[in-house]
């Protein structure tokens, strides 16, 4: 596998070439038929799973060049996903990957601004909610100083049993705004997807 650069002329060299063979116009191709046949719930899934081979072990530029070349609607798929993914898997997942975004500020703000285009109010309410316990766990220290474990929910029974709960609420949470982001999709195929017959 040949290593990806960014090229002199800020373009990727090998890298776009490649995002052009497997998904031209940086779309995932799904056939009208499979579009159809799709779970209303997991079709964002299926709009965001062509990316993962693009972004898996890359460097933080060349993700943000892709994320740059989406459209709005494929930003917010990319932002939910890139979060969800990680945040489902247990309640330490969720802590540490909401803090990931929480001190990355332009991270945060885009993961926020992905929930509004959903229109998935009542997550956006409890990441905002998490976000809340970061700043207070934070006492004021700069935001790239602070640091976040998975152990913190251990060593700080307060915050592990509020995380437990917001958590518990994100997953019960979750179907209705994969359901959401499938009607979207299903609205607005063309921002998301290129149908092939």
């Amino acid at each position: 596998m040949t290593e990806n650069r960014i090229g002199p002329s800020g373009a990727p060299d090998a890298l776009e070439l490649a995002w052009e063979r497997e998904m031209p116009g940086l779309k995932p191709v799904i056939s009208r038929r499979e579009f159809a046949g799709l779970e209303t719930e997991a079709l964002g899934s299926r709009c965001f799973e062509p990316f993962i081979p693009l972004i898996r072990g890359r460097s933080q530029e060349v993700k943000n060049l892709l994320y740059r070349q989406l459209t709005r609607g494929q930003r917010s798929l990319f932002l939910f996903f890139a979060h969800y993914n990680h945040a489902k898997q247990s309640p330490e997942e969720f802590y540490w990957w909401t803090a990931h975004y929480w001190t990355r500020r332009d991270s945060w703000e885009a993961l926020r601004s992905s929930l509004v285009y959903f229109e998935a109010g009542g997550m956006l309410d409890l990441l905002d909610r998490l976000g809340d316990l970061l700043a207070e766990r934070s006492q004021g220290q700069p935001l790239e100083t602070m640091e976040t474990t998975y152990s913190d929910l251990e060593t700080d029974p307060g915050l592990g049993k509020a995380v437990r709960q917001l958590y518990a609420s994100f997953l019960e949470a979750a179907p209705s705004v994969l359901r959401t982001i499938g009607e979207t999709i299903r609205g607005n195929p063309s921002e998301f997807v290129a149908l092939a017959n």
